[in-house]
């Protein structure tokens, strides 16, 4: 005998049919039942978490690896309880992003059209929060520095991932201050990235649920700066050229445009590894690499470079557009 199975466009099971006899006339497929995921969400200390959003997305397969589709959400009642109904067939993520509270994890569960799903309990602890001061380092406020968290554990901007907690970037006030809301309760970090500075981060510190962390520090460093004048073609001062200098190995960039003589200055780079490229607007793009070897034969605008605080060159020269 044989199992027949009728799929939706999506790839799940919406009727089907048992114990087929070959050369069966007349085969009825009968209609699935929709699965349904039923639980609650608590916290790390077991108590009943209401009101919060719980996300749900449905696994599948792909040339790319897993893709998440069919996302969906709920908000638990009073008593922590949720449900999603109407489900197709297949396997399933569940979590929990809130300022309030974030699972640390996503918990999956694998539902089968007229079997019972047994009730889940979705674990989501406390979040944490952390607050402090950024300055230069000659202990001055700076302003307007972006302050974001970064999971030293995971080495991975959390933000980006799908089972991470909603940890929203904020900016320093005019005295510097900051506050950081919605981490978890792992081992992480605090980076603070400013126009004027490399990026810097905090002492690498473990919060508790719920701990409201004061105190905490980062001192953004003088670093380097890339400065120098670009030319033309024929040789001449070139203005209005936007440049940049990246760092290669975060993949950052700090931009800038030459000013009337062709002179400009891109601050604020750390004491490693940079590239400058330069283009002029509709030319083509050129690049030079202050570790390589000097000059390129490549046409375009050249770019007279100079290095300060970064591995202490000085008078480097590459091509530019």
């Amino acid at each position: 005998p044989f199992t027949v199975r009728a799929f939706a466009a999506d790839g799940a099971v919406v009727a089907r049919a048992d114990a087929v006899a070959p050369e069966t006339d007349g085969l009825v497929l009968h209609a699935m039942t929709p699965a349904t995921i039923a639980g609650r969400v608590v916290d790390d200390s077991d108590r009943t978490v209401p009101g919060v959003e719980i996300r749900l997305a449905r696994v599948s397969s792909a040339q790319i690896g897993e893709v998440r589709i069919e996302r969906r959400a709920a908000r638990a009642a009073e008593d922590g309880t949720f449900t999603f109904g109407d489900l197709s067939e297949g396997t399933y993520e569940l979590w929990v992003r809130t300022e309030t509270h974030a699972t640390l994890e996503t918990q999956r569960v694998r539902v089968v059209h007229d079997e019972p799903t047994a009730p889940l309990e979705l674990v989501a602890p406390r979040a944490a929060s952390a607050s402090g001061v950024v300055a230069d380092a000659n202990g001055r406020p700076k302003a307007r520095a972006l302050v974001t968290y970064f999971d030293s554990s995971r080495s991975l901007y959390t933000p980006s991932q799908v089972s991470g907690p909603v940890v929203e970037p904020t900016r320093t006030d005019a005295q510097g201050r900051f506050e950081v809301l919605g981490l978890p309760a792992v081992e992480l970090q605090l980076e603070a990235t400013h126009p004027e500075h490399p990026s810097a981060r905090s002492k690498v510190f473990t919060l508790s649920p719920g701990e409201q962390r004061t105190g905490v520090g980062i001192v953004l460093s003088t670093g380097g700066a890339v400065e120098g004048i670009c030319f033309d073609s024929d040789g001449n001062p070139a203005a209005d050229r936007l440049l940049s200098a990246n760092h290669i190995r975060l993949q950052r960039a700090v931009t800038g445009r030459s000013t009337a003589d062709g002179t400009f200055e891109l601050p604020g780079r750390r004491r490693d590894d940079v590239r400058v490229p330069g283009h002029a607007r509709g030319g083509e793009r050129r690049g030079h690499r202050p570790r390589g070897s000097g000059r390129s034969a490549r046409r375009g605008a050249r770019a007279v470079v100079v290095l300060r605080g970064i591995e202490g060159r000085r008078g480097v020269q590459g091509d530019a557009d």
